[in-house]
């Protein structure tokens, strides 16, 4: 895709808020048991999360009106499961409008709202996109004058720029809190109500984006079954979020794209990634299989 179209334009990564979610918290009160606790309700919570999903893109993404950075021409995204299990997407899109063009339009904001006149998104910011440091995240705080390692709190800049030296962008930033802030667009967030980290697209930073977030095998761990067999015992594998567990079960997607693509392994088998099958893949495996032991025994 980025051979025939070129970079994207823009590299967006929306996190789930379930515990904070009003519309979710009227569906668990409402159905089934009225366990409010969405890890224990992962089949509504898994609908609600594809329906908000889905919803972001109708109504924001897809209309240039509400996005302001025209038409989405294309998107890769792939769903990734936190330790906590919650569901989060990283999405690379390539939009009508140029980069300069947003930037000139201030489509990417990385500054504290106007409590006054724009209160509903100053209370989104507040609640969702500011960076608190952690030693285990980011290594900070960071001593006076120095950064964490995600680069906070940001330099002050009249203007959002490409700074080459370092092959990406700084977001304008003028005031104490503007430097805690994590870059947003301001309808999606207010869509979303959830954080969101949202990037102008550089060579450099698309390849880390990708190699850190898109491609990166979900970790396995090796675990001990004492069933007396020894050459049982110990077994390589993976866990397997009850959320994840829904989206395989729905039939929905991990990657998504709007461009069809044919996936061909070239490591060695013992090399390779695992993954899990999608229900369909191994219902259509399974009839396969069947299908062609009935011919060979026809014969």
């Amino acid at each position: 895709m980025t051979e025939e179209f070129g970079l994207p334009s823009l590299f967006i990564t929306l996190t789930m808020a379930e515990g904070k979610w009003n519309h979710l918290r009227e569906i668990l009160e409402s159905t089934d048991n009225k366990d409010t606790l969405p890890t224990n309700r992962p089949l509504h919570t898994t609908l609600h999360f594809v329906h908000r999903k889905q919803q972001l893109k109708i109504h924001i993404w897809n209309k240039p009106t509400n996005s302001r950075w025209g038409n989405l021409e294309h998107y890769f995204e792939r769903v990734e499961f936190q330790n906590r299990g919650a569901a989060h997407t990283h999405s690379c899109i390539w939009v009508s409008k140029s980069i300069n063009a947003m930037i000139n339009e201030n489509i990417i904001r990385s500054d504290l709202p106007n409590r006054e006149q724009e209160p509903e998104l100053y209370e989104m910011v507040v609640k969702h996109q500011i960076h608190t440091c952690n030693p285990q995240r980011c290594g900070g705080p960071a001593p006076v004058g120095q950064q964490c390692k995600r680069l906070f709190p940001r330099p002050y800049s009249p203007i959002t720029y490409y700074r080459n030296d370092q092959l990406r962008y700084v977001y304008r930033c003028l005031t104490p809190e503007d430097r805690w802030v994590v870059p947003y667009h301001s309808e999606t967030l207010l869509f979303w109500d959830a954080h969101m980290n949202i990037q102008y697209v550089t060579s450099r930073g698309l390849g880390k984006y990708l190699t850190k977030y898109v491609v990166k095998p979900e970790p396995a761990q090796t675990f001990n079954i004492s069933d007396g067999d020894r050459y049982r015992e110990h077994i390589v594998a993976r866990r397997l979020g009850s959320m994840e567990c829904m989206f395989l079960l729905l039939g929905e997607t991990i990657c998504n794209s709007s461009i069809q693509v044919k996936y061909l392994p070239t490591e060695m088998p013992d090399m390779r990634s695992h993954a899990i099958k999608p229900i369909t893949l191994i219902n259509n495996t399974l009839i396969g299989t069947i299908a062609l032991t009935n011919i060979l025994q026809d014969h």
